[in-house]
């Protein structure tokens, strides 16, 4: 080091007034050496600095140690190396602040590098550490690191979303200058959060979503509530269940609450009103049947400094929201209903400063004030504005007042809206405009009224009864030159608008699930900034539209076939699917694919052939593969290959991976969907698998052989669905994952307890049937599964009662208890799950009568299943009420009395073409899938089930009880009825003549009863009748022998001795024998009046005969070959013979044995 010299000059100074000591000015001497030095000192390391390392080596060396300690698959931190130069440096790091004073390492800001492995506690040495954020990495199952709470000088820490679990560490609690603080989407926490309590200098805690231990503990809201200065809280999806949090009042300073998406939230929410400095307020409920204190509008009215306010999707009724227009601040407004929403809306007027309104309704009954937009119009500074699903019917939609502002208007599916759509041209400045769900073609000059929003880049019109015509009309009234997005799903377009290729400035074109056919038109080549276009469920074909700048394609669902076309040429896109088209042939090696594609779909084709790692080589981008349903994939992938990529979603059903469980999967280890249903493994899942699948969300191996006992699948947290249904997997249940809400493990040879799957808040599917348990349910096992929306427990053997905790699954639509052991009286808890479409108690032991309660409180229900049991008492007429009923099957009982006439009050079984759409939904993000349930039914003797078809079987099954009376001739009115059997009862009277009014009826069985009288005709008219059986009856008469009646035989019509005429071949009826001719008293033999027919006649024909015969078969014995030929002919006409009578002997036989007492 050169050291550099300073003279000092002190100028004489003036004598002074008073007189200085001379140990004073040697003082004032030294103390401007060293001032000057201190300067020249500070210079020279700035001059060396900015040429050499800032960076302090300790801290350096901490942060490489940090490193070691991690696994970076992205190379995040490939900057971070010990290497001469500037890379030495750690304050030019990625992630890595320095002070620029000191060159201390200040600021660590990690966020997103999906990091994993372990913290180093090397960190210790960034003592001037006062930012560090870990947020959304994968430090999976790790504990936040107890040595965090000894770095004193942290400001802001963020651990959110890096999978923590287990206990928090308390030392936390000594971080007296944090502010910031986010621990939110975390797993597995400890719930005691009692340290918080010592941060007073918080200003900012987030706790979002995050599952502590299955709740806050109850001093939470107290903890947080002394938090003085906190301006910030989110607790968004947390379990606040019977928590009160009056104590979160006392935050004075509080100006971000965000409390949404909490089930358990307290009604009483007056303690907001202590809140004054309050500035946002998210309220949004996720439970439908949640409802506010009637006074929490006038607390909410209060905050005089709200500037945001959403409270959607929470029941309103009955509540009036006038306080909310003292609200003058208010920017933002989101009153989403489910229903109740006050009509009167004048309040609206008040909040002048509103730029952000969404009123969407849910209910279509929910009609509003005729001057709801003179209030809405009034807002002039609204660019935002939402009343979908809402009932405008009779309102005329001419906003008044000036909304020249307004940039989002949407109002989808309001039917009633005004035929006159011209008041649209009043909003220039508008450039999102969603008309869905409308009757748009009833204003005759929409297209016009379009035409004026100049400013308009994007317009929704699904499933508005759009034609072809009418959407080339809207492109040539030149709509918008800015239009970027066009949807048009949904509608009755028969070809693909040529108008569309005139909207030059195009990149987002949905036109899927409409009726398009024929090709792609030519003019689809102009639209050259298209990246983002589909077409799919519609019956094109044809060569595919080529755009240079395309990054997403949809055709699945239509009509192209012949082999996959090449499209390595397609370098923009990322998104690509082929699905449920007729695409043939063999994937070949060679590249066909887009080489940057994300997302690959050709499920549901007819292709085949094996695929090796060789088809999947250069797709280094690939996210998500579908080979699904197609004619015959054999994936052989080699264990050893290291992928250029890692799936999200990999989708294999029914293709061959087995016997062997996949090894492959080893490498692909970011899997948060599989499904490898159906694909021939025989073999156990490996514990390699279970290590790997922490991310899965969604898990199908069902329809396999896969055995062996699963194991404990509480740690993996982000599984949601598993379906291992129709394997071989046995063992007890294991503890299911945390967030897991559909489970299906059936037909297996699971055993033992299920009360691991009975503490689940979150489940919505439960599908346990076809197993071997055989335990009695715990009277409080469905205490907690609030959400309960599928439960199947059929064919096991489960005994005792029906729980009564059964009343708490509130939101239950479908519940399978078939085939078990249950016993006792039908269970009231039943009553309170009115939201039932599928009952199916059959098979079990239950005695009792039928509750009248039955047909009052389950208005929605669509099967009602209760055969073979032991009840007693006869049909009450309640079940009439049931008018969405579709399967009605009592069978097998002692039920006694008369079958009710109200019966022609099931609406449904009364239709012939509106049949009930039956079904449940699953929405998983931004997916939606529909689930059709499944229900068992006797049909043509046998048991079968019926899954997808169930929303079209309509069946009465009354048969083996003890009814008696005659059939009502109401049964005559249902005219959606494909099944009806009565058999096996006390019923007298005639067959009803209208029932051949039930054109669709396939199955019908009336026998062994004691029905009197003759056939009706009618039954005559019944064209897709299949089954037929009168047996064992009295009936008498003819049998009606016409049209689709000579399909039956004598076994239908057996034991009823008043019957005859075919086909009772031995019973014709009186006028059908024969007059017994006279004998004739003439001579002359008539017969022998031909004269041309002689002796000679038969001798000659004989002779002819012989000598033909022989002419040609003595020919062809002479021959060897014809010889063995004709011998080889008769043996096989000998088999034939013999085959064909023992199985019609067979068929005669069970025929009889099924009359005798098989149940049809």
């Amino acid at each position: 080091m050169v050291l550099l010299s300073s003279t000092i000059h002190l100028t004489p100074a003036p004598a002074p007034k008073m007189i200085i000591s001379t140990n004073s000015l040697t003082c004032l001497k030294v103390s401007v050496f060293l001032i000057l030095l201190t300067i020249h000192v500070e210079a020279y390391s700035s001059f060396v600095n900015n040429g050499s390392i800032k960076c302090q080596k300790r801290e350096r060396l901490a942060l490489l140690k940090f490193k070691v300690a991690l696994m970076d698959p992205n190379g995040y931190l490939s900057t971070w190396r010990n290497e001469e130069g500037e890379g030495k440096d750690c304050c030019k790091w990625k992630g890595v602040l320095c002070d620029n004073r000191t060159n201390h390492v200040v600021e660590l800001d990690l966020l997103g590098m999906d990091l994993e492995g372990k913290i180093s506690p090397s960190l210790l040495e960034l003592s001037n550490l006062n930012y560090l954020d870990l947020s959304f990495n994968n430090f999976y199952k790790a504990q936040i690191p107890e040595f965090i709470g000894s770095l004193g000088k942290l400001q802001h820490l963020s651990l959110s979303c890096s999978k923590f679990s287990g206990l928090i560490p308390h030392s936390l609690g000594n971080l007296s200058n944090l502010r910031f603080l986010e621990l939110s989407l975390n797993d597995g926490l400890d719930k005691n959060l009692d340290w918080l309590s010592s941060l007073q200098a918080l200003e900012y805690l987030e706790l979002d979503h995050s599952s502590f231990d299955a709740g806050f503990d109850a001093r939470i809201p107290e903890v947080i509530g002394s938090l003085g200065k906190l301006h910030h809280l989110s607790l968004w999806q947390c379990n606040f269940s019977g928590l009160i949090l009056h104590p979160l009042g006392n935050l004075s300073n509080l100006r971000f609450l965000f409390l949404s998406d909490n089930y358990g939230l307290d009604k009483n929410l007056d303690w907001l009103a202590g809140l004054q400095a309050l500035e946002y307020l998210d309220l949004t409920c996720s439970s439908y049947d949640a409802f506010f204190d009637a006074h929490i509008p006038k607390f909410i009215g209060s905050l005089g400094k709200l500037q945001h306010l959403s409270v959607s999707y929470c029941n309103f009724s009955g509540l009036i929201l006038h306080p909310l227009g003292n609200l003058s601040n208010l920017r933002f407004l989101d009153l989403s209903v489910k229903d109740g929403l006050y009509k009167n809306l004048d309040w609206l007027s008040g909040l002048q400063a509103l730029e952000y309104l969404d009123l969407i309704c849910s209910s279509y009954d929910a009609g509003f004030d005729a001057h709801i937009l003179e209030f809405i119009g009034s807002l002039g500074k609204l660019q935002n504005l939402s009343l979908s699903s809402c009932n405008f019917s009779g309102l005329i939609l001419h906003p008044q007042g000036n909304l020249s502002n307004l940039r989002f208007l949407s109002i989808i599916g309001n039917y009633g809206l005004d035929k006159n759509l011209g008041w649209l041209s009043g909003f220039q400045s508008l450039e999102y405009l969603d008309l869905s769900y409308t009757e748009v073609p009833k204003a005759a000059t929409w297209p016009q009224a379009l035409h004026k929003l100049t400013a308009l880049k994007e317009i929704y019109l699904v499933s508005c009864g759009l034609s072809t015509n009418m959407v080339n009309s809207l492109v040539l009234a030149n709509v918008s030159a800015s239009l970027v997005l066009l949807d048009l799903s949904y509608n009755y377009l028969d070809r693909i608008p040529h108008a569309i290729g005139n909207l030059i400035s195009l990149s987002h074109l949905d036109l899927s699930n409409n009726l398009l056919q024929g090709e792609f038109p030519n003019s689809l080549g102009n639209l050259s900034r298209l990246s983002y276009l589909v077409f799919s469920n519609n019956e094109l074909q044809g060569e595919f539209p080529r755009s240079s700048n395309l990054q997403l394609l949809d055709v699945s669902e239509n009509k192209f076939s012949g082999l996959v076309p090449d499209l390595s040429s397609w370098f923009s896109l990322r998104w690509l699917s082929l699905r449920n088209n007729l695409f043939n042939g063999t994937l070949t090696e060679s590249i066909w694919y887009p080489p940057n594609v994300e997302h690959l779909d050709l499920g549901s084709n007819h292709l085949e052939g094996l695929i090796s790692e060789a088809h999947l080589v250069n797709l280094s981008k690939l996210r998500a593969l579908d080979l699904s349903f197609n004619s015959n994939f054999t994936i052989n992938i080699s264990p050893s290959w290291n992928p250029s990529f890692q799936l999200s979603s990999l989708t294999l059903a029914r293709c061959i991976l087995g016997p062997r469980f996949p090894k492959w999967l080893q490498k692909q280890k970011e899997l948060e969907v599989l499904d490898i249903s159906d694909a021939k493994i025989s073999d156990s899942i490996p514990n390699w698998f279970w290590d790997n699948s922490q991310m899965i969300s969604r898990l199908n191996m069902s329809h396999n052989h896969i055995y062996g006992v699963l194991p404990d699948l509480s740690s993996k947290i982000h599984l949601q669905t598993i379906d291992l249904s129709s394997n071989e997997l046995s063992g007890s249940l294991p503890l299911p994952p945390p967030r897991v809400n559909e489970v299906y493990l059936s037909r297996n040879k699971f055993s033992g307890t299920i009360i691991n799957v009975c503490n689940f808040r979150i489940l919505f599917a439960l599908d346990l049937s076809d197993n071997i348990f055989s335990i009695e349910i715990s009277q409080d096992c469905f205490t907690h599964l609030m959400r309960l929306s599928y439960l199947n427990l059929a064919n096991n053997n489960f005994s005792g009662e029906i729980p009564n905790s059964i009343d708490w699954l509130c939101f239950l639509s479908s519940l399978h208890l078939r085939n078990n052991s249950f016993t006792g009286k039908f269970s009231r808890s039943l009553k309170n799950c009115s939201m039932l479409t599928i009952l199916d108690l059959g098979e079990n032991k239950f005695i009792g009568t039928i509750p009248s309660w039955l047909g009052e409180s389950m208005p929605n229900l669509h099967v009602l299943s209760l055969k073979s049991n032991k009840l007693y008492g006869v049909l009450p007429s309640t079940l009439c009420h049931l008018a969405k009923l579709q399967v009605l099957d009592i069978s097998g009982n002692k039920i006694s009395g008369a079958i009710p006439k109200c019966v022609k009050n099931f609406t449904v079984l009364s239709s012939k073409s509106n049949y009930s759409l039956y079904s449940w939904f699953i929405i998983e993000g931004n997916a939606t899938e529909s689930l059709y349930d499944s229900a068992s039914v006797m049909w043509k003797g046998r048991m079968a089930e019926y899954v997808n078809a169930l929303r079209l079987l309509t069946l009465i099954d009354l048969s083996g009880n003890s009814l008696t009376g005659e059939i009502p001739a109401e049964i005559g009115s249902l005219l959606g009825l494909f099944a009806l059997n009565l058999s096996r009862n006390n019923l007298v009277g005639t067959i009803p003549h209208d029932i051949g009014r039930l054109e669709l009826l396939n199955f019908l069985d009336l026998s062994k009863n004691n029905l009197s009288g003759s056939i009706p005709p009618t039954l005559s008219q019944l064209s897709h009748l299949g089954i037929l059986d009168l047996s064992f009856n009295n009936l008498s008469g003819r049998i009606p022998w016409d049209t689709h009646m000579q399909t039956f035989d004598a076994p239908t019509y057996m034991g009823n001795p008043g019957l005859c005429g075919p086909p009772l071949v031995f019973k014709p009826c009186p006028e059908d024998e024969m007059p017994e001719k006279p004998r004739s008293t003439n001579n002359v033999d008539e017969v022998h009046e031909n004269k041309f027919i002689t002796r000679g006649f038969y001798i000659s024909m004989a002779v002819g005969f012989i000598v033909a015969f022989w002419g040609v078969c003595g020919t062809l014995l002479c021959n060897k070959w014809c010889w063995i030929i004709v011998l080889k002919m008769f043996i096989k006409v000998e088999d034939w013979f013999y085959v064909n009578m023992l199985v019609n002997k067979n068929r005669i036989q069970r025929h009889f044995e099924q009359h005798e007492g098989i149940s049809i």
